[in-house]
C-alpha cells in the first residue's frame, strides 16, 4: 500500500469518528426542536379550550356547571402535517389532560424552554388563564399605575414590613445574568414594579408575612411575565406553595427541613453518616426552600427551569431538590473535612455549582422512591406536619387537574436516570 493511500485511509477513519460530542449536540438540538413544537401545539390546545370556557379562571371539579358547560369543550385539532407525533385526534382535551401533558414537558429535560412559553404555561399551572387568553386575569388583578409609596401610604397606610421591603428591593435585580447589563433607569423601573407586586400581595392577604428572600421569588415572576401578569401568579404561590414560609415564623418550614437528612439517608447511608459526624444541622437548606434557589443561581435560565418543575409539583418538591443537590455533590461532600464549620460552608455553597438538569433527575427519582407520605412517617414528623399546607395538596385550584398523587409517574426521560441510587454514585466515584 502506497504512502498516499495509507494517508487517505487513516484520514477516512478519523473522519468517520467525527468531532467529539457532535452527535450528542445534534441529538439534543433535534430533541429541543421537537419539544418546542410539542409545547406550541399543547399551548394552542390550551388557548382553544380557554376560548370555549365560560370564564378566564379555571373552575374546580365541584363547581356548578353552566349551560355552556354541559358539553365539554372541543378544541380544534392542528393539521395532521404539523402534529409531529402528537396525538392529533378529534377528541376532547380536558384541563386534566392538558395539565398532564404540559407537566410532563415541564419536568423533562429543558422544561418549557423559553420565557415566551412560560408566560403561557405558568398561569395555567397556577389555575389562571394563559397570557394568550383574551379575558386574562390580568384584567381582574390590576396593579396600581402610580407611585407605590403614595398609593399604599395614602390609601391603605404603612405596612409593618415596609422598611425591610425597601432595603431588600434596593439590593435586588443585580445578580442574574439577564439584568447585569441593563440600564440603571430600567433597573429602577423594575424595582418599582417589584415593590408594587410585593405590597399588593401583602395587602391583599394580611395574613401573609414578608420574609427576606421573598423578593427573589417575586423577581423571577416579574422578569418572566412582566409586572401585571406576575401579581396574580405571585399571590397564588404565596397562598399555597409558600404559605408556611409566610406565616409569622418559620417553625413549620424548619420542621419540614428536618426531613432532609432522613431523605438523604434513604438514598446514601455513607454520605448521611459523614454529614452527621460533622454535627451539621439541615438548616443550611432553609434559603434554598424559601426562595426556590432563586437567591443562589446567577444564570436566570437555570432559575426559571427549576420553577418550571416547582409550579407543577408537590409543595415539598423543593425539599427533594435540596436533597438531590447534596447527593449530586457526593464526592465533594465526602472529601470535606468532618468538622462543623467546614461542612456547613461546603453544603451552603453547593447550589452555586449545581447541574440543574441532573439535580432534577435525582429529585424526581427520590420523590418516586420516598413520597412525602412515606417521608413524613420515617422522619417521625406526622404530628407536626400533616396539618400544614404542605399536606393540603392538591390545592383547590388544582382539583380541575385531577391531581391526586403529585408526580404519579416518572417521565420516560428520567426513568433511565435514577442517579440517586448508591451504586451509581460509586461508579462515578471510581470512574477514571
Amino acid at each position: 500500500m502506497t504512502a498516499a493511500r495509507k494517508k487517505r485511509t487513516a484520514g477516512a477513519g478519523r473522519r468517520a469518528k467525527g468531532v467529539p460530542g457532535r452527535a450528542r449536540v445534534e441529538r439534543t438540538k433535534r430533541e429541543t426542536e421537537m419539544k418546542q413544537k410539542q409545547l406550541a401545539q399543547w399551548v394552542h390546545r390550551l388557548h382553544m379550550l380557554e376560548k370555549e370556557s365560560p370564564g378566564s379562571e379555571l373552575q374546580p371539579e365541584d363547581a356548578e356547571p353552566t349551560a355552556d358547560e354541559d358539553k365539554p369543550a372541543r378544541p380544534h385539532c392542528l393539521s395532521e402535517d404539523s402534529c409531529n407525533g402528537l396525538a392529533c385526534r378529534d377528541t376532547v382535551f380536558t384541563h386534566e389532560e392538558l395539565f398532564q401533558e404540559l407537566r410532563t414537558l415541564a419536568l423533562t429535560r429543558g422544561g418549557v424552554l423559553t420565557h415566551a412559553m412560560r408566560k403561557e404555561i405558568w398561569p395555567f399551572f397556577l389555575g389562571h388563564a394563559s397570557a394568550g387568553h383574551t379575558h386574562s386575569l390580568q384584567d381582574q388583578h390590576k396593579l396600581p399605575v402610580m407611585d407605590s409609596a403614595l398609593y399604599f401610604a395614602g390609601k391603605i397606610g404603612p405596612h409593618r414590613e415596609d422598611d425591610q421591603i425597601e432595603k431588600d428591593v434596593e439590593r435586588s435585580l443585580w445578580h442574574y445574568d439577564v439584568v447585569k447589563t441593563i440600564r440603571e433607569s430600567d433597573r429602577r423601573t423594575k424595582r418599582r414594579s417589584l415593590t408594587w407586586i410585593i405590597n399588593s400581595v401583602l395587602r391583599t392577604d394580611p395574613e401573609l408575612h414578608y420574609y427576606q428572600g421573598y423578593h427573589d421569588i417575586c423577581s423571577v415572576f416579574l422578569l418572566v411575565t412582566g409586572d401585571q401578569a406576575a401579581y396574580p401568579l405571585v399571590l397564588q404561590v404565596s397562598e399555597t406553595y409558600m404559605r408556611e414560609g409566610m406565616r409569622s415564623n418559620f417553625d413549620t418550614v424548619l420542621n419540614a427541613i428536618r426531613m432532609l437528612f432522613p431523605l438523604i439517608q434513604r438514598a446514601d447511608e455513607e454520605l448521611y453518616d459523614h454529614i452527621q459526624e460533622s454535627g451539621v444541622e439541615p438548616f443550611f437548606a432553609l434559603p434554598w426552600m424559601i426562595t426556590w434557589f432563586a437567591h443562589h443561581l446567577q444564570r436566570f435560565d437555570a432559575v426559571a427551569r427549576l420553577y418550571d418543575a416547582f409550579l407543577c409539583s408537590h409543595p415539598l418538591f423543593s425539599l427533594y431538590v435540596s436533597a438531590a443537590v447534596v447527593l449530586d455533590a457526593r464526592q465533594r461532600v465526602l472529601s470535606c473535612e468532618c468538622d462543623f464549620g467546614t461542612m456547613h460552608n461546603t453544603l451552603s455553597k453547593l447550589p452555586y455549582v449545581m447541574d440543574v438538569e441532573r439535580v432534577l433527575e435525582i429529585a424526581i427519582g427520590l420523590f418516586e422512591d420516598t413520597p412525602p407520605g412515606t417521608l413524613v412517617k420515617i422522619s417521625a414528623m406526622e404530628n407536626v406536619l400533616m396539618s400544614s399546607s404542605y399536606f393540603q395538596f392538591p390545592y383547590v385550584y388544582q382539583q380541575q387537574f385531577g391531581v391526586e398523587k403529585p408526580l404519579p409517574v416518572v417521565p420516560n426521560a428520567f426513568a433511565r436516570h435514577k442517579r440517586y441510587v448508591a451504586h451509581l454514585f460509586w461508579a462515578v466515584l471510581y470512574c477514571r
